[in-house]
């Protein structure tokens, strides 16, 4: 499977990671042969996603000292890991979406004032168009992820994270929301919000 090409010209150096913009744009003149030019075609983009980035005025209390380390997964059970993928695949926003968490001030401590923290909480399985809400809470209009969308999106994602970490919330002070629209805008290498370029067999990816 090809993931990424690495392209140089003097002085630069550019990777891109999506055969799309690849092989149909970059490379659009050049001699390309065509077999590769057609599965480009065929390349399509995962589920979107939203991170939170979160200032802690302290650090979440852990409940097991295994979870100190690495990007830990939080799911109630791996059936309503299914159903949240299920909601966004059905252009639904999850109810009870997994949450991926990582916390950068655990390996280095001087990334926030002394006794604070930060965390990144990502929801990696999500419309980037959302038309519903499988819980019937949040009116997502034409599903465009503006300001109100994005942080009623991330009050259900807070609440939810206090089932595990029950400090977090109460230590929050302060939030910066981004949508799969903003990775859209931020990296080209995005596509339309999908957060990364996994090498899982999860679709995003371009076998030849």
């Amino acid at each position: 499977m090809l993931w990424s090409r690495r392209l140089c010209w003097p002085g630069r150096e550019t990777v891109f990671w999506c055969a799309d913009l690849l092989y149909l744009r970059l490379l659009a003149d050049a001699d390309v042969p065509r077999p590769l030019i057609q599965q480009a075609k065929r390349y399509r983009y995962g589920l979107g996603c939203v991170q939170i980035q979160l200032a802690l005025s302290n650090p979440p209390d852990w409940p097991d000292d295994r979870l100190l380390a690495g990007q830990p997964h939080l799911l109630r059970s791996m059936k309503a890991c299914a159903l949240a993928i299920a909601h966004a695949k059905n252009g639904d926003l999850p109810s009870e979406p997994t949450l991926s968490v990582d916390v950068p001030t655990q390996l280095d401590p001087s990334r926030a004032p002394r006794g604070a923290a930060i965390m990144r909480v990502q929801v990696l399985q999500l419309p980037r168009r959302p038309r519903g809400d499988a819980a019937s809470e949040i009116d997502v209009g034409d599903g465009t992820w503006n300001e109100d969308l994005k942080n009623r999106f991330a009050d259900r994602i807070v609440n939810l994270l206090g089932r595990y970490l029950p400090n977090v919330p109460g230590a929050i002070l302060g939030r910066h929301v981004i949508s799969p629209e903003d990775l859209a805008r931020y990296n080209p290498n995005s596509g339309p919000g999908e957060p990364v370029r996994r090498i899982n067999g999860t679709g995003t990816e371009l076998p030849f």
